[in-house]
């Protein structure tokens, strides 16, 4: 299966950390509130002890000035507060919100189909004037069905190490089959035929100038959150004479993929 690679994933630690850093302590504010009371009163008294007369009125205009200003103090303290709450619940929200799209991402990899050749042999030998085959079967290593599964085959002697585009496959006609595979491990046989009957020249050319039989082709399909999936595949045979059951060419393996 298809992991999700620990780039993708939230660095949980550096955005506590960053929203510690950033965010007022109650002592901070505590602390900040006392110092802007401590100057306001000393700056109003500086103000009523040198321009105010009255000693009565003094009095009065102290005590009625600091309760207005500590009055505005603690809105000013609540406005801030609530300012600091919004700012920290919008960045949760940011992180919950990304952790669910990691989650989504990562269910959808591990749930959704996943289609790889299991097995494929020569079930027909190589008999002179006669069409041979070869049988492969395809596993679905998902938890959900693959749908709508088209497998283009296709089965000759190329060079060892040969490459093919999936339009190529798709577009060369073969062996074509359209059916639905279920999930944990649910496989699909196909048979595909040679194009044309064995001749002593295909035999003799088997494994001259590293020619070999291969069987190769791209398997379509659909998983369950309705994406368009695809594998490409490509198995040789090195040795007719001694085996019958195919090996992974060196390119042309891919599974996976997604249009």
């Amino acid at each position: 299966m298809q992991q999700i690679s620990n780039e993708d994933r939230p660095a949980d630690s550096g955005t506590d950390h960053s929203n510690k850093g950033s965010r007022l302590t109650k002592r901070d504010v505590i602390g900040g509130a006392v110092m802007v009371i401590v100057f306001a009163g000393a700056l109003s008294g500086y103000y009523v002890y040198n321009y105010i007369t009255k000693d009565s009125a003094r009095m009065q205009f102290w005590v009625s000035f600091m309760f207005s200003f500590a009055a505005l103090v603690v809105v000013a303290i609540q406005a801030t507060i609530y300012w600091q709450q919004t700012r920290f619940m919008k960045q949760q929200a940011k992180t919950v919100n990304k952790q669910l799209k990691l989650s989504r991402q990562a269910m959808r990899y591990s749930e959704a189909a996943y289609i790889t050749v299991y097995r494929a042999e020569i079930t027909k030998r190589l008999v002179i004037g006669q069409v041979t085959a070869a049988g492969i079967e395809f596993i679905n290593s998902g938890n959900t069905p693959a749908y709508d599964v088209r497998c283009f085959l296709h089965f000759g002697i190329r060079p060892e190490g040969f490459m093919f585009s999936r339009e190529a496959v798709i577009a060369i006609p073969g062996t074509v089959s359209t059916a639905v595979i279920g999930g944990h491990g649910a496989t699909l046989k196909q048979t595909v035929h040679s194009n044309s009957v064995v001749t002593q020249e295909v035999l003799d050319e088997i494994g001259k100038d590293n020619q070999y039989i291969h069987v190769w082709g791209v398997v379509l399909y659909k998983d369950v959150f309705k994406r368009n999936r695809w594998t490409r595949f490509s198995l040789m045979l090195s040795d007719y004479l001694t085996s019958t059951l195919f090996d992974a060419a060196p390119t042309c393996n891919d599974a996976g993929g997604e249009d």
